[in-house]
């Protein structure tokens, strides 16, 4: 194989990608709720919202707790050595600053938030169908 046609089979395949994506999709849907995706109601699809929203909601705090790791007491150690508890959390902010003010935090807040938001315009509309 020369990298021609690496190329070109990469290639093929992206071309495809709206045919891929909806055949992964339809057996997604056929797996996960014993249906073809022609037989899917509004009532399925908001079963299936309801059930990515409370995944979504799940993994974000999830990441939340493990970003407080990196903030909590047994991390602190070595910072402000030469002082007391106050100095060592003052210390350790001035480097490492706070989590509520992180990006990871402030991302996962904001995706949260877009998500929410979302999740409650898709199910209005098929809300509006059922």
């Amino acid at each position: 194989s020369s990298l021609e046609e690496v190329q070109d089979s990469l290639k093929s395949i992206a071309d495809r990608y709206d045919r891929y994506q909806w055949a992964w999709v339809a057996g997604a849907i056929e797996q996960t709720l014993g249906k073809k995706p022609e037989t899917v109601c509004a009532d399925d699809v908001i079963g299936l919202l309801d059930r990515w929203k409370s995944a979504f909601e799940k993994a974000a705090r999830l990441h939340i707790a493990d970003a407080e790791k990196e903030y909590s007491e047994a991390v602190r150690v070595g910072y402000g050595i030469d002082g007391d508890e106050r100095t060592r959390d003052a210390d350790f902010e001035a480097v490492r600053g706070r989590l509520e003010q992180s990006d990871l935090a402030g991302q996962i807040h904001k995706s949260l938030e877009e998500n929410t938001k979302l999740y409650e315009q898709l199910i209005g509309k098929l809300k509006a169908l059922a």
